[in-house]
């Protein structure tokens, strides 16, 4: 019998990757495999700013107990003045950095009055400044290609303006459930059968791994039901998982089933 890890490891070599691609909007990119690699295209943050709210000052112009006209308030996505010297500009977080500006005090270092602002503490050089391109630089490596997209990823991808991306088509997975005891949920049951629980089931595993379960179907233990619907699958998917009748009862039919149609069994007994 072979181990997991050795079968697993058989039916993941066994498999080559789609080539179908397609470009889908940002809001359908979770969980969609990215195509191609992607470099960054805007620096992120695109300018100096702020990081907290507070005031940009010249760092020379501070001093102990010295009070420093508020030149401007400048709000996020506002454009500041260059700073005068000896001045102040009250910004909030996001505001961009003035010209001349080489520090930023929060507030709760500050006392303001009178349109004039006392620093109560020495500010350190280039504090609470968020550089330009501290993230992310124009023309470096973004994501690469074969990233399974999650909300970080999209947040990061809609930061650069992209509003698609390049992504590979969805598995589509087809799933065969087998056994004349079996009826699907909601219809009517005998005494010797029991709901097929299965096809749902894997239905919602597929979905959970961002593939699509592209048909579920189900066959009676007849060969010539299983070739039928085998031949359904195969057809339209990449990928067929089907469900019992593998043992070594009269009726397990699936093994006959798929050598008929020319399939050759790579791994068994797990």
């Amino acid at each position: 019998m072979l181990d997991f890890d050795q079968a697993q490891t058989l039916l993941a070599n066994a498999a080559a990757p789609l080539a179908r691609r397609e470009h889908v909007g940002l809001d359908e990119a979770s969980g969609r495999v990215l195509a191609a690699d992607l470099d960054a295209t805007v620096d992120i943050p695109p300018a100096d700013n702020s990081a907290m709210d507070g005031y940009a000052l010249r760092l020379a112009d501070w001093q102990p107990g010295a009070r420093l006209p508020i030149q401007q308030r400048c709000y996020a996505g506002d454009t500041p003045e260059p700073l005068k010297p000896g001045h102040a500009i009250r910004l909030f977080t996001g505001s961009l950095i003035p010209a001349g500006a080489d520090v930023v005090v929060m507030q709760e270092d500050t006392h303001e009055a009178d349109e004039q602002v006392e620093i109560t503490r020495q500010p350190r050089p280039g504090q609470h400044i968020r550089l330009r391109g501290e993230d992310t630089l124009a023309g470096a490596p973004l994501l690469p290609a074969g990233t399974q997209l999650q909300a970080a990823h999209v947040a990061l991808l809609a930061s650069q303006g992209l509003a698609s991306v390049p992504v590979y088509g969805r598995l589509r997975v087809g799933i065969l459930t087998t056994g004349d005891e079996l009826v699907a949920p909601g219809g009517a049951r005998e005494p010797a059968q029991i709901y097929n629980s299965n096809g749902p089931m894997l239905a919602a595993l597929v979905r959970g791994m961002a593939a699509a379960p592209a048909l579920v179907l189900h066959a009676r233990d007849t060969e010539d039901d299983l070739r039928g619907a085998f031949k359904t699958l195969l057809a339209e998917c990449d990928l067929v998982l089907s469900v019992g009748g593998v043992s070594v009862g009269e009726r397990d039919l699936v093994k006959p089933a798929l050598a008929a149609l020319g399939g050759e069994l790579s791994l068994w007994k797990v």
